[in-house]
């Protein structure tokens, strides 16, 4: 619900919107947000890529939530989309790393628990090396 978003952040990388950020003072808003998102997020990007490094039952991983009540505190949860770009999208990559190599970009999705009334939800390109 967009009534609970507190505060919202684009984040900019040399001139390209490189991700985004919701802060919420509503835990359940929060987390109902992040699994809609993480849904668009598959649906877009296809299968996550967070697995290859990592087991579904780390539990950092936002997949192994079951419910808002698993939440805690001071406490990150995260998944990652390996993004492919052509034409325009491949222009702005590059524009935003100026020329540095990298070996692939993510879409890196985290909801971030801050205390019991706080959370950000936030989407992010990273570039890896």
């Amino acid at each position: 619900n967009g009534n609970d978003v507190k505060a919202m952040n684009l984040i900019f990388y040399n001139d390209v919107m490189a991700g985004f950020e919701y802060e919420y003072h509503n835990l359940e808003a929060a987390y109902e947000y992040a699994v809609k998102l993480r849904k668009d997020l598959e649906m877009t990007y296809g299968e996550k890529s967070t697995y290859p490094t990592t087991t579904p039952k780390d539990k950092d991983c936002f997949d192994t939530l079951k419910s808002f009540s698993e939440l805690k505190n001071h406490y990150t949860y995260y998944e990652d989309w390996e993004a492919v770009f052509e034409g325009e999208k491949q222009e702005n990559i590059n524009k935003m790393l100026e020329g540095k190599d990298y070996s692939r970009i993510d879409i890196h999705f985290e909801l971030s628990v801050i205390d019991e009334n706080k959370a950000i939800v936030s989407t992010k390109y990273v570039a890896l090396p």
